[in-house]
């Protein structure tokens, strides 16, 4: 099965609109299009982008983010998955893949059964997000990226053994 993961880099705007498959978006992606899981760790986001999210994707994120959603008002009209559920499949210690969301989105789309995995906005740089937003609250200094990089190219090392393709798509490689 084919799966698509929009993340809300500078690229995101050239992505492919006709993409047949699963389609998973991470953090503000989903208020640029619609997806069958929002991937969003984070409380601030979900809380400030939910209004804006289009469709009513099932919400994957933190134990600890629907613990502090639910002291609030929050409601979903989605359902909601925890990045612990999927411990069982692929163990978070032996690849730190719950520290960035767009890993977690590869684990979430791996356990929904996809064996080739292309992600659209996954820029890793210190740009604005497609639409110009640059989130204050955001870390998109250099460390950060490198070790995104390093901890995706293990996961993706281990999933490529079980013959699973995840590949970024990169802004040069998106006809303008």
């Amino acid at each position: 099965m084919k799966a698509a993961i929009y993340c809300p880099g500078p690229s995101l705007a050239k992505a492919v609109d006709d993409f047949e498959g699963l389609e998973i978006c991470v953090n503000r992606s989903a208020i640029l299009r619609g997806c069958d899981y929002w991937a969003c760790g984070d409380p601030a986001p979900i809380l400030s982008s939910r209004q804006q999210v289009i469709g009513r994707p099932t919400l994957f994120t933190m134990r600890s983010t629907v613990e502090t959603l639910s002291q609030s008002d929050f409601t979903w009209p989605g359902g909601i998955i925890e990045w612990e559920s999927l411990f069982e499949f692929l163990p978070h210690t032996q690849i730190c893949w719950t520290r960035y969301t767009t890993l977690a989105a590869i684990v979430l789309a791996v356990a929904k059964g996809a064996t080739d995995i292309r992600i659209f906005g996954c820029d890793w740089t210190h740009e604005a997000d497609w639409d110009g937003n640059a989130d204050a609250l955001a870390d998109r200094e250099e460390h950060r990226w490198k070790l995104e990089r390093e901890i995706y190219g293990r996961l993706t090392d281990s999933l490529a053994l079980r013959g699973i393709e995840v590949k970024r798509v990169q802004l040069a490689q998106i006809p303008h």
